[in-house]
C-alpha cells in the first residue's frame, strides 16, 4: 500500500470508530453520563404530554407557547418580536390544561358563547393546539363576537381561554424595554 492510499483508509476509520461508539452510547444504562446530584425530572413541573406547541394568532400578532414553558411573538406592543418564560405555577395551569385538551376528543359542531367585552382574545382570535403525531386541532376560534371552542369540557375550555388571555398580555409585554413610552402595568 503506498503512503497517499492510507489518506483514504483515515476517514473510513473515522467513521467506523464513531459508529462503533454511537453504538455503545445506546447500550449504556440511562443516566450513566448525567450528574447524580440533578434530578432528570422536576417534581413540582407538569410536563407536556402529547403535545408540542399553542399556536395563539390574535390583535394582529402571533404568539407561540412550546412544550417547555417559553411563549414567544412575533409582535409585542411597540411592534418587535418579544417573548418569555411562564412562571412555575403559571406553566403548570398551561401544561395541565393542555395535557387533558390533547388526551380529549373535540366536539363538534364547536360550542360558542359571548366574547366578553373587556376580552383581548379578538381580530382574527385563533388558538391552535399541535398534538402528537403532527396533527393541528383549532381549539379556540372567534367568531361573530362569540368564542367557539371544540373543547368538551366547559370548565377546562374557561381555564384555558383564562390563561390564553394572560399570554396574551404577557407577550404584549414581552421584551418592551425599547418602547418610547413606558406602559402602566396591566392589571387585567
Amino acid at each position: 500500500m503506498k503512503h497517499g492510499n492510507l489518506w483514504y483508509l483515515i476517514p473510513a476509520l473515522c467513521i467506523l470508530f464513531g459508529a462503533a461508539c454511537a453504538e455503545r452510547q445506546d447500550a449504556q444504562e440511562p443516566g450513566e453520563f448525567i450528574d447524580p446530584g440533578l434530578p432528570i425530572l422536576s417534581p413540582g413541573l407538569v410536563y407536556a404530554e402529547n403535545w408540542t406547541e399553542l399556536t395563539i394568532e390574535a390583535n394582529q400578532a402571533k404568539t407561540v407557547v412550546d412544550a417547555f414553558g417559553h411563549y414567544n411573538t412575533d409582535k409585542n406592543r411597540c411592534f418587535n418580536r418579544g417573548g418569555g418564560v411562564y412562571s412555575v405555577a403559571t406553566w403548570n395551569q398551561v401544561s395541565r390544561l393542555l395535557n387533558q385538551v390533547s388526551a380529549s376528543q373535540p366536539i363538534a359542531p364547536a360550542r360558542c358563547a359571548a366574547s366578553p367585552l373587556n376580552s383581548r382574545f379578538f381580530n382574527k382570535g385563533i388558538a391552535t393546539l399541535s398534538i402528537l403525531p403532527q396533527v393541528k386541532r383549532q381549539i379556540f376560534e372567534l367568531k361573530n363576537a362569540e368564542i367557539c371552542t371544540t373543547i368538551a369540557d366547559p370548565n377546562v375550555s374557561t381555564a384555558l381561554m383564562d390563561l390564553i388571555e394572560q399570554t396574551i398580555r404577557l407577550a404584549n409585554n414581552a421584551d418592551d424595554s425599547d418602547c418610547p413610552t413606558p406602559r402602566p402595568p396591566d392589571n387585567g
